[in-house]
């Protein structure tokens, strides 16, 4: 099949180096491109450079607020292990509080016991006054112990409630710090890939504008230059040449009718006639004295071309041989026979006249010797 060879870029044409009918080999040049803009390569370059400055700059902002990241992420930890360790000392001091508290308690019951004894025993005359004086002193203390006790355990309950609420305001603070600190990450990350994707379509467009020589992608040769001369103007995708590549595997490409398919499968043989090779020879040209050529089925269509017509391909049998290049050139005409399966000619003839589709066999069809009947493959 013919390649299409295409302009890389806007430009002007400078010079060709191959006309029609030239042979070419791979990377063999054919034409060379100029940019109208003689410094447009140059202007490419210095951005290309302006980018690489921004990206290296981009990277350090990752860098920089990575560590910063890091940094409060630690920050953070100690504040909350910090509020953490105040609350529970705050818890301690109130454990101890409510233990004195209690103490304090049974030593008021205690003393309120004793200055009612001796209350009741100097009445009868059986214990001094200097007795419960005494008693009345020891309860009046741990009157006030126990007042003092649960004014420090409500003072304690306080600054449970304190160290908890700074606890969660640390934990609040710090954690808004690092979000915003990752948010800002992630912008400069963002910047990095958007730096790297312009970077990437910037070497793009400096690959093409530096593919002013353009080349033969493959050998063969050249069939058709389309009429730009030099000095002439070409946009980027017209087609500059056409180029017929050299190739040891040909194909024969036959179609077929809708009602005949079905009965065309891979491996199935085929006798081929081709344009200028006739099929009655004679002894005067005994170097091509063949007039059909085998070749199997190689490829059938799934689906036909618009036109009703399904397409297959026909290489070259094994053991085959087929005309030379010089003889045989790649567009030629080819007419071809695909050898079926043997059945009764009234069938045949009733099936056509019809447009059946074929009975479909379980078994597969058995090889027949090559005298059984041709079926003509129409074009």
């Amino acid at each position: 099949r013919s390649q299409a060879i295409e302009a890389p870029i806007n430009g002007r044409i400078l010079r060709w180096f191959v006309a029609e009918g030239s042979r070419v080999a791979q990377g063999d040049p054919i034409a060379e491109l100029s940019d109208l803009d003689p410094n447009y390569l140059e202007r490419l370059q210095q951005q290309r450079q302006a980018l690489l400055l921004e990206q290296g700059l981009h990277q350090s902002k990752v860098l920089a607020y990575d560590l910063r990241s890091q940094d409060l992420q630690r920050a953070l930890t100690a504040a909350v292990a910090a509020a953490s360790a105040k609350a529970d000392a705050a818890r301690a001091k109130r454990e101890g509080a409510a233990r004195e508290l209690e103490a304090d308690l049974a030593a008021l019951e205690t003393n309120q016991q004793n200055l009612e004894r001796e209350t009741a025993l100097e009445e009868q005359g059986l214990s001094s006054a200097r007795t419960l004086e005494l008693a009345q002193l020891s309860y009046q203390k741990s009157v006030a112990d126990v007042a003092k006790d649960r004014a420090r355990l409500t003072e304690t309950e306080s600054e449970i409630r304190a160290a908890v609420a700074e606890q969660a305001k640390a934990a609040t603070g710090a954690q808004a710090s690092l979000n915003s600190a990752r948010a800002t990450l992630e912008e400069a990350r963002v910047s990095v890939q958007k730096n790297r994707a312009e970077l990437v379509k910037l070497d793009t467009q400096l690959a093409r504008q530096a593919n002013q020589l353009i080349r033969a992608p493959r050998a063969g040769t050249i069939l058709k230059l389309n009429g730009f001369t030099e000095t002439a103007y070409a946009k980027a995708g017209d087609q500059l040449a056409v180029l017929v590549p050299d190739t040891r595997e040909r194909a024969v490409a036959l179609y077929v009718n809708g009602v005949d398919v079905p009965l065309i499968r891979a491996g199935r043989e085929v006798r081929l006639q081709f344009e200028g090779w006739p099929a009655l020879q004679f002894s005067g040209w005994p170097a091509a004295a063949v007039g059909t050529f085998g070749g199997r089925v190689a490829v059938v269509d799934a689906s036909d071309d618009g036109e009703g017509k399904f397409r297959i391909v026909v290489r070259p049998g094994q053991g085959e041989s087929w005309p030379d290049a010089a003889y045989l050139r790649q567009g030629g005409r080819a007419r071809g026979w695909v050898l079926l399966d043997t059945v009764p000619l009234g069938y045949e003839l009733w099936r056509q006249f019809n447009g059946f589709p074929p009975t479909v066999k379980d078994t597969p069809a058995k090889t027949e010797s090559p005298d059984v009947i041709k079926r003509k493959v129409k074009k």
